[in-house]
């Protein structure tokens, strides 16, 4: 954030330029908490994943013979390990609720009253 600016009129260049000087304050905290990445915490439910134990292990072991010639970072490690368990005790998504008829008309009232405010806003009246 610009504090406060200046033209400085005592240094002559030759042309019709001033030179600017400016006060930047400038929020440490906040530019450092930008840089750090915060992680969601993990929804992994223990107990059902217990239950698919089997399947759990078979998958990591697949996924990990790929990559038996290389050597992987441990945070590339980690994610191969919360991904397969997510995906096994990743609970089946919510159908959408379902809209009744009167929501229905409220949604189609509101569509045709923005197009009326479209018309209203071209032709000026």
């Amino acid at each position: 954030m610009f504090r406060n600016t200046e033209i400085i009129t005592k240094v002559d260049i030759g042309s019709d330029h001033r030179m600017v000087r400016s006060t930047v304050c400038v929020n440490k905290k906040l530019m450092r908490l930008k840089r750090i990445k915060k992680r969601k915490p993990l929804k992994i439910d223990a107990r059902q994943l217990e239950k698919v134990t089997h399947t759990f292990q078979l998958n990591l072991q697949n996924r990990f013979e790929a990559l038996r010639n290389k050597i992987p970072s441990i945070e590339f490690l980690n994610d191969i390990i919360t991904k397969s368990a997510m995906e096994l005790t990743e609970k089946p998504t919510e159908t959408e609720k379902d809209i009744n008829e009167e929501d229905k008309i409220i949604e189609e009232l509101e569509r045709r009253r923005k197009e009326l405010r479209k018309k209203e806003i071209k032709t000026g009246y």
